[in-house]
């Protein structure tokens, strides 16, 4: 459910101008060797256009297999069938000293690490981020689809069913949510590489990571199933995403999709509100817990204000103001 926005990677807040502009012509011979910024923007657009290409066959593949299931079974999907009620009563329920102490280390990172770094940051940090947002984009998307089929054909355990029955059916997809929640502890090293390269942490970037892993950390503690859905489309979202930041590390940002990325990211957290509200209305069947329907209204919903104004500011309020500064120059 970790969701940045797509200014908010260290190696991404790149002069827009600079990307689109042709290449100075008094450029050194040096430079002719090289791709012009156009020709990265337009190889980041075909990379990115073959991947979704690629994600989307082989959801279809397992959307269309008889048993939901056409990727290979890794040995540790199932021996996490013979684990689910050890790490569901003792990671998560007994353990909880775990978010507290990740959120406090957290929010002392991005409020005052800053000040005991120099004032250009830590340089050297690309490679370490090239290979951290592969890293996710991967996991993301192997997860993504495992869960995905189940969400969409299977009508049993699609929301209100019961966990551990779920789990015991299909330990595959029941191993990637725990994965899934606990990924959201160490999805937090996307704010060190903002803190050691000096950029700006916005609101909605810290809030998110910090909400989630505790949304999460509920949700599987209290066997909510429901957690599933946020799951998939947290997951989907976050292949494209973490795409996107590998391929803007490389030099090769997609410019062209960077919008319809935060649009999807609207419509996860209009999706989000929806499952909230139907559990909440719904809740003599659904064995959502009272805290999971509270909490899942009131987060996706300040998600969704937060996204959808971060898209209008980026998009319309911010064009006339460079405008006139323009203007004025």
């Amino acid at each position: 459910m970790t969701q940045q926005n797509l200014t908010g990677n260290p190696d991404q807040n790149v002069d827009r101008a600079s990307v689109s502009s042709d290449v100075d012509p008094k450029a050194s011979k040096a430079s002719k060797c090289c791709a012009t910024p156009k020709e990265k923007v337009r190889s980041g657009n075909f990379l990115f256009l073959f991947f979704l290409m690629g994600w989307v066959y082989l959801a279809q593949r397992q959307i269309r297999s008889p048993d939901l299931n056409e990727l290979p079974v890794l040995e540790v999907e199932l021996w996490f069938k013979h684990e689910y009620n050890s790490y569901v009563n003792g990671i998560f329920r007994d353990l909880t000293w775990i978010p507290v102490v990740a959120s406090i280390v957290y929010l002392w990172m991005v409020f005052q690490l800053p000040k005991y770094l120099p004032a250009k940051g830590i340089p050297h940090t690309r490679p370490l981020l090239i290979v951290w947002n592969a890293f996710l984009s991967v996991f993301s998307m192997w997860g993504g689809l495992r869960i995905l089929p189940n969400v969409l054909v299977r009508n049993e355990f699609f929301i209100c069913g019961d966990a551990e029955a779920f789990c015991n059916a299909h330990p595959h997809m029941c191993f990637w949510l725990f994965a899934f929640c606990m990924s959201k502890i160490p999805e937090m090293i996307d704010t060190l590489f903002l803190v050691l390269r000096r950029r700006e942490v916005i609101f909605l970037h810290w809030y998110h990571h910090v909400s989630v892993m505790w949304f999460c950390w509920i949700c599987w503690t209290n066997n909510a199933v429901v957690g599933q859905c946020y799951a998939a489309m947290n997951l989907i979202v976050h292949t494209f995403m973490y795409f996107y930041y590998t391929l803007a590390a490389l030099g090769l940002r997609p410019w062209r999709w960077a919008n319809y990325i935060t649009l999807v990211q609207i419509s996860q957290m209009f999706g989000g509100v929806i499952l909230s509200v139907y559990i909440v209305a719904y809740n003599e069947t659904c064995k959502a817990p009272r805290q999971i329907r509270i909490a899942g209204i009131v987060i996706y919903g300040s998600y969704l204000y937060l996204f959808v104004k971060f898209f209008w500011d980026r998009n319309f309020k911010s064009r006339p103001r460079a405008f006139n500064n323009k203007k004025n120059d």
